[in-house]
């Protein structure tokens, strides 16, 4: 079932009557501990301490094609790096570290040049790029980057494990059924702390977790080419007018092609949809599960 994207089956009047909130939660609880007993049981998660993924993804961004390789380490209950490393057609390499260790945003872009003169541009609201952010405004970065990143975090737990990250209380509501040609789906709202809000898809048959949906701003990159006929000046103004007032985006993340890694039933295929339009695969080589991971891997590059 790879894509239940999907009508819902909802009964508004039995949704409507007194009490449907206990029994929607109790039917959740129920649909989650039937997830976590098809992953491993609860003594396998209770086990996993580490967990790291990694392979290959292709990337869609604007007008730019990318491919290459990403690497995700966890450390439970509040380490998380996801490591990017995109080749883009004009010969750019460009890498982005993001995620976050206990109240730490870790973010860090660089890129490489193989050729052509591009800037690639990446801002934040209020501050132009290659501007340093006052401190206030660094404040309100870091702060902005944290959510982000634990919202991530979040999304990719419940996804692979069926649970709520430890220090980020999550409410569970079955809200209904989705249908497929391919088969059915228990659908799970998810609503947790700074206004956190998912769907969680469920398949009925073999209880893993199919796909999460959500709403967020989608990050978005833009290149200049500059040049004698170019005007980089004004495609910057260009690019911080269009990031001022940022649109949110309908988001999935579909999780097929699951398989046994060490006594857990992890997902090896991993694919993105942003407004509807397919953006990001991951294809998964490796899954290491309890691995050491050195400590300075969390630690926030300058």
């Amino acid at each position: 079932m790879n894509r239940i994207v999907a009508t819902l089956v909802l009964s508004v009047s039995v949704l409507a009557q007194s009490g449907v909130n206990a029994g929607a939660d109790a039917k959740a609880a129920a649909v989650l501990a039937e997830a976590r007993k098809a992953i491993g049981g609860e003594a396998s998660l209770g086990a996993l301490k580490t967990l790291t993924v990694a392979g290959k993804q292709s990337r869609t961004m604007g007008e730019m094609q990318m491919s290459g390789e990403f690497e995700i380490a966890m450390a439970l209950p509040d380490k998380y790096l996801k490591t990017q490393v995109n080749n883009t057609q004009m010969g750019v390499t460009l890498t982005r570290e993001s995620g976050f260790s206990g109240d730490q945003p870790l973010i860090h872009n660089s890129s490489g040049h193989g050729g052509g003169n591009v800037r690639i541009m990446m801002g934040a609201p209020g501050v132009r790029p290659g501007e340093t952010p006052t401190p206030e405004q660094q404040a309100q970065i870091d702060a902005r980057m944290l959510r982000t990143q634990r919202q991530e975090f979040a999304r990719l737990v419940l996804a692979w494990l069926a649970v709520a990250p430890a220090g980020m209380p999550l409410e569970f509501v079955h809200a209904g059924e989705a249908e497929s040609p391919d088969g059915r789906a228990d659908v799970i709202d998810v609503k947790g702390p700074d206004n956190f809000t998912a769907k969680l898809f469920v398949d009925t048959k073999t209880h893993l977790p199919l796909m999460i949906a959500y709403r967020a701003v989608e990050p978005r990159m833009r290149t200049v080419t500059s040049g004698p006929a170019g005007n980089p000046d004004q495609a910057v103004r260009e690019n911080l007018q269009e990031m001022a007032a940022p649109p949110l985006s309908d988001i999935q993340l579909f999780f097929s092609d699951h398989r046994k890694v060490d006594g857990l039933t992890l997902p090896f295929k991993i694919s993105r949809s942003v407004d509807g339009q397919p953006t990001e695969e991951w294809d998964v080589e490796k899954i290491k599960v309890n691995p050491v991971i050195k400590p300075d891997t969390f630690a926030r590059k300058k």
